[in-house]
């Protein structure tokens, strides 16, 4: 479908040989019905020995068609059953200079070695010692210099304000002077504050900060800071629900002294804090459990302790400590280690959040490249802090692998690099990647399934580049009952904060854990303050757990629209509601592009977004049509465009017009609410979430091709099984690729 006004209209087919009629289609001049092979009721899984639904089939055609997954281009219709155990499925991430993932022990077979550069082919292959490299030196994290910098600040005490005015001016004084404020929730603009950056300026930032909260403290303020490239700018703010509920637990002081330890950030300290006036046993008890209920909800990453010793000698006595040791903005700019991650029955988020967690570090620290299969043996890069050593990580993650109940699930990290390259960050970011190869094993086919591949035109016409199912939260054990991805990031991006918390916190019907009956209790009588009660019976290191914990402390204390969304602010990681954006987007995608592929087909037609090779850019297709193949139509997702800034603007591309008839589909299916029509829609989630995290409009090829595809047959225990070997660019879905192959479908004309 091409993108100009002309030709919008869902009913329009460009194609001369395909037309559209209802639930049936003329196909190259037959009627054909849409049909389903039925398959093997169920496969044998390797992992566990447990029979698990296969990944495909009728009961997998309905989550195809709710993602909009529902064409093909020549659909060889060869069956078979594809995931049915790990070793069926290996990727491997090839990276932006040509290395492909491995672990030491691993030979370059034919499939992928050949490549690699061969200069590089052998880093990466030898694990370094740590007592190479000089891990936590100066350069390595500056959480502690901080910290340090803004309790100096803070405890300047008279002289506080003759230190702010001597940096910043004395605008900015009288701006603090002028703005102490009251009792009521609100943010305020202080004033900014320009610096060269660097870890002494940085440090100096802090100071500042730290400054005015002790100028501040008696109002019980704290004062968030925005970090630019060329300047700080300083706010005030106050949570009145907040401070009402510290000073129901402890004396002005001691909130202050609260808000001060939470203000100065991560550390290994602690801070002892009395509660209440009273030394009376059953008050304490009341006043720790209180805190313990609803203090996360308030403070994220701070834990409280009951402190024994001191509460029988002085009453009720908490121990408030960091559940991180490291700050984000400590460890920026510094060095990192790059080492090669296999996993097999993990999601990477799991593992990132599990290892994170063992090492004390904050979210958001272990840094990939891409998002790789759980259903599989897969083999990526990644990057962590170089605040620790290499046996530490190996430590962690053998942590990792002892929790697991079955020996094929697993984790291996190996070949530890540390690139000091000046001026890098030296950490990975989501598409710093070419590519992936792939082995995979499609079970249970007949006969002459490799050559009825190797004589098809897949390689020569490639697939519709569908995001897969994964990309949705839909796997091979889907419970139908649990919410996709795309309907938490519907009610994200409505700003439906409600439904997006609820739907996070309903358990799969499946799940029998004890967690999973504590919130199914909570969905039926919406009693959140017995729910937190229960959660915090439940012994668990899972960090889901602790995420619904968080969630419904933060509900809790205030059962209202910004109590959900503070749910989502205080228990959600970036990193999952990143996962919940990106799959709304990525569903309207497909949907688009199924719709480009029923009117028009294979075709270029005027009106499509292309890649002009000449051009080394993107570009409208005119009259001059006939330069153009399938090959370089892009459709852009739907997203945030900025004035000046945006190529498809700049087009005269609009993504919010082009996806208007499908957003009020997405309204008509229940997915979003009516907000997501507004025009000013604001797809920058700082504001909303107070998370890093928008969605930009991108092109996105609208047809991927496998690259070095081969084929072959294996017989095992007298059934047989079709073997592929190819490469894929980032980006590309294996599982569409495989739906090309395996599934029954009709042919794009």
């Amino acid at each position: 479908m091409a993108l100009t006004s002309r030709l919008q209209s869902n009913k329009v087919c460009c194609s001369p040989h395909c037309v559209t009629l209802a639930s049936r289609r003329l196909v190259c001049g037959r009627v054909a019905e849409r049909q389903t092979r039925a398959p093997p009721d169920s496969v044998v899984s390797a992992a566990n020995g447990n029979r698990v639904p296969e990944a495909r089939g009728p009961q997998f055609t309905k989550f195809f068609n709710r993602v909009g997954v529902e064409e093909f281009i020549h659909p060889l219709h060869i069956g078979g059953v594809m995931k049915a155990r790990f070793v069926d499925w290996e990727v491997r991430e090839v990276g932006m200079d040509g290395r492909v993932a491995r672990m030491p022990e691993d030979e370059a077979p034919e499939w992928w070695g050949g490549s690699e550069p061969a200069e590089k082919e052998s880093v990466g292959t030898e694990s370094r010692e740590a007592h190479a490299y000089r891990c936590g030196s100066d350069g390595v994290d500056q959480t502690e210099l901080y910290r340090r910098a803004y309790e100096d600040g803070y405890l300047l005490g008279d002289n506080a304000a003759e230190f702010v005015q001597g940096k910043c001016g004395t605008g900015a004084l009288e701006n603090i002077a002028g703005k102490k404020p009251d009792n009521a929730d609100h943010r305020r603009r202080l004033f900014e504050w320009k610096f060269d950056g660097g870890v002494e300026g940085m440090a100096v930032a802090y100071k500042i900060r730290g400054a005015i909260a002790g100028l501040l403290r008696e109002s019980l303020a704290v004062v968030p800071f925005k970090l630019l490239s060329d300047k700080v700018i300083y706010y005030a703010a106050v949570n009145a629900e907040r401070n009402q509920f510290l000073l129901s637990c402890m004396d002005q002081w001691e909130a202050a002294r609260v808000l001060y330890f939470f203000g100065a950030g991560y550390s290994s300290e602690t801070l002892l804090v009395h509660l209440g006036g009273s030394k009376a046993p059953s008050e304490g008890r009341q006043l720790i459990s209180k805190l313990r209920r609803e203090f996360p909800s308030y403070f994220p990453d701070v834990r409280v302790d009951l402190h024994e010793r001191e509460t029988e000698s002085s009453g009720a006595v908490v121990e408030l400590s960091w559940s991180r040791k490291y700050s984000p903005v400590g460890l920026y700019k510094g060095s990192r280690w790059k080492f090669v991650l296999m996993k097999a029955g993990w999601d990477t988020t799991s593992i990132q959040r599990a290892v994170e967690r063992r090492l004390d570090l904050p979210k958001d620290t272990m840094h990939f490249a891409g998002v790789k299969d759980k259903f599989g043996v897969t083999y990526q890069f990644a990057t962590l802090p170089v605040t620790h050593s290499e046996q530490q990580i190996r430590e962690a993650v053998d942590s990792v692998n002892a929790r697991m109940r079955s020996r094929d699930m697993f984790v291996k990290v190996s070949g530890f690099e540390r690139d000091d390259a000046e001026g890098s960050t030296m950490e990975l970011r989501h598409g710093m990647l070419s590519g992936n190869f792939f082995r995979l094993r499609i079970r249970d086919i007949d006969e002459g399934a490799a050559e009825k591949l190797r004589s098809s035109k897949l390689a020569e016409a490639g697939f519709i580049n569908y995001y897969g199912l994964q990309r949705f939260g839909i796997n091979p054990h889907h419970d139908e009952s649990r919410h996709s991805n795309v309907d938490i990031g519907a009610a994200l991006v409505s700003g439906d904060y409600e439904r997006a918390a609820r739907f996070i916190l309903t358990p799969a019907v499946s799940d029998g854990r004890d967690v999973a009956e504590v919130l199914r209790e909570w969905q039926v009588t919406g009693d959140s303050s017995v729910a937190v009660g229960e959660l915090q019976r439940i012994r668990s290191r899972d960090r889901d757990v602790e995420m619904w914990s968080r969630m419904i402390s933060a509900i809790v204390t205030q059962p209202s629209a910004d109590g959900y969304r503070r749910s989502l602010r205080t228990g959600v990681p970036r990193s999952i509601l990143q996962i919940h954006f990106l799959a709304y987007q990525s569903c309207l995608w497909n949907r688009m592009a199924s719709r480009r592929i029923r009117e028009c087909g294979l075709e270029v037609v005027p009106g499509d977004v292309v890649w002009c090779k000449e051009k080394g850019d993107i570009t409208v297709v005119d009259s001059s049509r006939e330069r153009y193949s399938i090959d370089d139509v892009l459709v852009p997702t739907w997203g945030s465009q900025l004035e000046g800034k945006d190529k498809l603007l700049k087009l005269g591309i609009n993504t919010r017009h082009v996806y208007a008839e499908l957003l009020k589909d997405s309204v008509s299916r229940g997915e979003a609410s009516d907000s997501i029509l507004r025009e000013d829609l604001d797809l920058d989630f700082s504001r909303s979430l107070g998370v890093r995290a928008r969605l930009p409009s991108i092109p996105r090829r609208l047809v991927a091709k496998p690259q070095r595809l081969k084929c072959w047959e294996e017989v095992e225990e007298e059934k047989r099984n079709l073997m592929l070997e190819f490469f894929l660019p980032r980006g590309c879905y294996a599982t569409m690729l495989l739906r090309e192959i395996m599934e029954e479908g009709y042919a794009a004309c």
